[in-house]
């Protein structure tokens, strides 16, 4: 994807503004191309962020163009419930609620304690699942993560 080749700039941009890039998509929704950019921060992102990485990030881009057509750059929190698809979201969500849901149907509801290229390790009851410890992403169907109201 084109956005591989300037992430390692754009994490720096997003952490020099005290937050940390989630997720970056290029989609397109009726007749408008959009560029979201999902940050988080401990404690929460404000809307401050959200225009203090936009106005970071807005020139960066416009230099590499990398976004052909024209484009709304939307910068905004993934929120607290949010699904993980790959890697590093579930690495940037280590100690937070995830409900994970296998291949053979299997679901299991714990912390998130620990995320690498491989795959995760869940807190269930205070105790790290010992079948194996590692759960591999390849046995992942679905995962989220899950906030208590």
């Amino acid at each position: 994807m084109w956005v591989d080749s300037i992430m390692l700039e754009l994490e720096e941009i997003v952490e020099s503004c005290g937050c940390k890039l989630y997720d970056v998509s290029l989609l397109r929704e009726n007749e408008t191309q959009i560029l979201r950019i999902s940050i988080i921060k401990d404690g929460g992102v404000s809307l401050d962020d959200c225009e203090l990485v936009s106005q970071s990030i807005s020139p960066f881009l416009d230099v590499k163009d990398m976004v052909k057509d024209a484009y709304t750059l939307e910068v905004s929190s993934p929120g607290v419930e949010r699904v993980l698809k790959n890697p590093r979201h579930f690495i940037l969500s280590c100690g937070e609620k995830v409900q994970i849901r296998l291949l053979d149907r299997q679901e299991i509801v714990g912390t998130l304690a620990r995320a690498d290229e491989q795959g995760i390790w869940l807190d269930v009851a205070n105790e790290i699942l010992d079948s194996g410890s590692l759960i591999p992403y390849t046995t992942i169907k679905r995962a989220k993560t899950i906030f208590e109201w």
